[in-house]
């Protein structure tokens, strides 16, 4: 009988996988623009004020119709649009025993901002939650 080769021990497989360069990690967060842009609230609500303030030194506008986040996805606009909502004035938030209006501040890692008004609000003739 022949001893077959010995294999290597736990110890020397547990040595050999620290020394294992670690997986990178997969930033799964926040929402995706159409054009690719990942986007993360930096700030859970702002005023109305702020956010027309924002649109009209070039934020980005969404809507998030229900609510969600983001996870059903989120209405963008052009431009155009944004534009149209600066000269629109302040948003009108609402609430009632349904539905609850928010905006909320949104940054890119670029440095890039994006309001995104949530479920019941009014905004010119684009939103109207």
């Amino acid at each position: 009988m022949s001893k077959q080769p010995k294999g290597p021990t736990f110890a020397d497989i547990v040595r050999e996988v620290e020394c294992q360069p670690a997986a990178p990690v997969v930033d799964r967060s926040g929402v995706i623009s159409p054009d690719g842009t990942r986007w993360h609230q930096e700030m859970a609500q702002i005023n109305a004020a702020h956010a027309v303030d924002l649109v009209a030194n070039g934020a980005h506008v969404a809507w998030d119709r229900c609510g969600c986040g983001g996870y059903c996805g989120f209405d963008w606009y052009t431009p155009e649009y944004e534009a149209q909502m600066a000269k629109a004035g302040t948003p009108k938030v609402r609430a009632n025993k349904k539905r609850r209006g928010n905006l909320s501040l949104w940054t890119s890692d670029a440095g890039g901002l994006l309001v995104v008004a949530e479920d019941a609000v009014q905004w010119g003739d684009a939103i109207d939650g």
